[in-house]
């Protein structure tokens, strides 16, 4: 038991493993212990392997939603039952294979060895000598191991949305609302932006100039970390319209110009459950094309920055 229960403890330092389940269910500790037992004779490394389980209860009993990834690949299943406890156990065995494929053909443990002596038995107990009976055909033919599964890279949607910011580009600090599709392969991402931006009004002489700026773009994203908590690192670029308004001046209107920029930015994703995380980043937006805006007899009001300052923080839902 003690031998057991350190190589529980050794397994829970080295596999990545969130279990979240309700009070009912077997706790984190116990699958972990689950899955050092099915590793006991293992020596394979585990570093590579982390494991995301979320256990609810439904209608048709309970649900294990497992989420394994292997190195850089993704592999996604569900596990159901009546119990908590075989759905437990059977999460156990999922994580032990991906980290040891070789559990799904090995051979049980051998019987224990016969004695090498025998205690005589005195020759009035020794009953007589009657021929065994022949014995009886095999019921069962060997089967042939079964293959061992590959992880599939998985394949999955999001949709993200909130607010953002933008310093630099706009007349005055812009805020306003994106929206933000994406494609998950692996631990890559393809992204769609879309963001409207409101600048402030600001005063430029005897009157004031806003700005708006509407963009939508795609990037592609690296994400480094863990399951739980990564670290997004972002290229792209973006197009879109720029809009000014000047108020005050002996001539009021409006102005639209193309925009168009490359964007670099950083960010933090927190999955804090099986299908919604926290996504904040922040980075910088290198205009191309600067639009430039000027007022009869009053010259320049307003041109975007050489390099403008954006930041972005939004819910994301997974699908499916």
């Amino acid at each position: 038991m003690g031998s057991t229960l350190a190589l529980a403890l050794l397994l829970m330092s080295e596999v990545d493993m969130t279990w979240k389940a309700p009070p009912q269910c077997p706790d984190e500790a116990t699958v972990q212990a689950q899955v050092a037992e099915f590793l006991r004779s293992s020596t394979v490394n585990a570093d590579s392997v982390r494991a995301r389980v979320t256990v609810q209860h439904g209608e048709a009993g309970w649900t294990a939603d497992l989420e394994l990834t292997v190195g850089e690949l993704t592999e996604h299943r569900v596990l159901q039952d009546h119990s908590c406890d075989v759905v437990a156990t059977a999460s156990a065995f999922v994580v032990a294979v991906a980290i040891d494929p070789e559990l799904l053909t090995s051979e049980p443990a051998p019987a224990d060895p016969v004695p090498d002596a025998i205690d005589p038995v005195p020759e009035e107990q020794v009953p007589p000598v009657r021929p065994d009976p022949p014995p009886d055909p095999p019921s069962n033919i060997p089967e042939e191991p079964a293959p061992t599964p590959t992880p599939r890279r998985a394949i999955f949607g999001a949709l993200r949305l909130g607010p953002a910011l933008d310093v630099g580009a706009s007349a005055g600090p812009a805020v306003g609302p994106h929206l933000t599709g994406s494609l998950l392969i692996g631990p890559w991402r393809i992204e769609v932006p879309m963001v409207a931006l409101f600048g402030q009004r600001t005063s430029v002489g005897a009157g004031t100039v806003q700005t708006t700026l509407w963009a939508a773009g795609v990037r592609g994203c690296r994400e480094l970390g863990r399951a739980t908590l990564r670290v997004p690192l972002c290229v792209g670029a973006q197009g879109g319209r720029f809009r000014a308004r000047a108020r005050g001046y002996d001539e009021v209107g409006s102005a639209v110009a193309p925009w168009f920029a490359p964007t670099a930015d950083v960010g933090l994703h927190w999955a804090f459950a099986s299908r919604f995380a926290l996504r904040g980043g922040a980075g910088a937006v290198l205009p191309v094309l600067r639009p430039r805006f000027e007022v009869d007899n009053v010259g320049l009001v307003h041109r975007a920055g050489p390099v403008a300052f954006r930041a972005e923080l939004g819910i994301e839902l997974r699908f499916p």
